[in-house]
């Protein structure tokens, strides 16, 4: 790794960790330089702004996530534990997306068309599944896919809810067992196709 890749990768390393703790726009760049152990002169040339830092971060995340397969029930289950497992990987990410939903209203949403092109595709890989007889085809895949998305974000967008419903931890392995195998479930119901 050359001496240029370590640092942007040292400068996003703690974007992200700065980003969720204060979100986008209470983010300081002087904050993020030190935690770097940068100027922000060196942040600003990378990235132009802290704007462009916030959407290299999400550009680094999205690169990381394995597209969306569901060729088989079995796939299904497998990407609910796999989705679980990833979002538990990135409690950063997550605390991301819930800074950003509650700071960005009415503003343009960060690497916009990347993320729009990921859903896309698990989209199509829902509609896929549909005509395999995987999903009951009635369900409008955009909307099956939103609800997949919370029902796996859930615990960290609301750990006190975890603790309040359950007296347990939102990342401790029993309740992650748990709640992996009742999103299998639930989908499993919610995926059969319609007799009719």
């Amino acid at each position: 790794m050359s001496d240029h890749e370590s640092t942007r990768d040292r400068i996003l390393d703690a974007a992200t960790q700065v980003f969720a703790a204060s979100g986008l726009a209470g983010a300081r760049v002087d904050a993020i330089a030190k935690a770097a152990g940068c100027n922000k002169q060196l942040l600003y040339h990378y990235f132009g702004s802290k704007a462009g830092l916030f959407e290299a971060v999400v550009l680094r995340v999205l690169a990381s996530r394995p597209p969306i397969s569901l060729s088989s029930q079995e796939d299904v289950e497998a990407q609910i534990a796999e989705s679980i497992s990833d979002i538990r990987k990135k409690g950063d990410w997550v605390r991301m997306l819930a800074w950003e939903a509650l700071q960005s209203e009415g503003c343009a949403i960060a690497a916009y068309s990347q993320r729009r092109a990921m859903l896309d595709e698990s989209v199509t890989e829902i509609e896929r599944g549909q005509q395999a007889g995987i999903f009951d085809k009635t369900l409008p895949p955009r909307f099956l896919l939103l609800a997949m998305m919370g029902m796996s974000m859930i615990p960290w967008l609301l750990p006190q809810h975890v603790r309040l419903l359950t007296d347990m931890d939102h990342d401790d392995p029993a309740f992650l067992d748990k709640y992996g195998e009742l999103l299998a479930k639930l989908m499993t119901k919610l995926s059969k196709p319609d007799a009719t």
